[in-house]
């Protein structure tokens, strides 16, 4: 690792994200937001080898999309990879993926540092859903004691 470098451990995801990011642009037509909300939670149940709820997963993936308040980490990360994808001129960064898993758990921080073109997709994000966390959101730890 060059001094540095702190995303060098993200090197051998790059490639494979970078391919699915170009393979979720090339979709047409665009998926329903909220049909591929309802995937991504399936997904997600599956990974994390948890059962569905006994409402099956369809209904609970849309009374969390219904709500944005309701697993709001779940929303936010959901709709800031989806900012990044509709801006199909922009290419994956090999930060994108440790800001993505960060960006979850911005409801349950004071404060979080990212830098400014992740920031925008977050902000644009938090916004399409009406939460507001712009004043938590910053590019430079400095600017907290400002």
């Amino acid at each position: 690792m060059q001094s540095g470098d702190i995303f060098s451990g993200f090197d051998r995801y790059l490639n494979p994200f970078k391919n699915v990011l170009t393979e979720d642009r090339s979709l047409n037509p665009v998926p329903n937001m909220m049909d591929h909300f309802t995937v991504s939670i399936n997904r997600s149940l599956t990974l994390s080898r948890l059962k569905p709820p006994r409402m099956g997963a369809a209904t609970f993936a849309k009374w969390i999309y219904d709500s944005p308040v309701r697993c709001q980490a779940v929303r936010i990360s959901y709709e800031t990879y989806h900012s990044l994808r509709s801006n199909k001129t922009d290419t994956a960064k090999k930060g994108d993926i440790g800001d993505l898993s960060h960006v979850e758990i911005l409801p349950y921080v004071d404060f979080m540092v990212l830098e400014r073109r992740m920031r925008t997709y977050l902000r644009q994000a938090c916004k399409k859903i009406g939460l507001d966390f712009d004043k938590k959101i910053c590019t430079d730890v400095r600017d907290l004691f400002s």
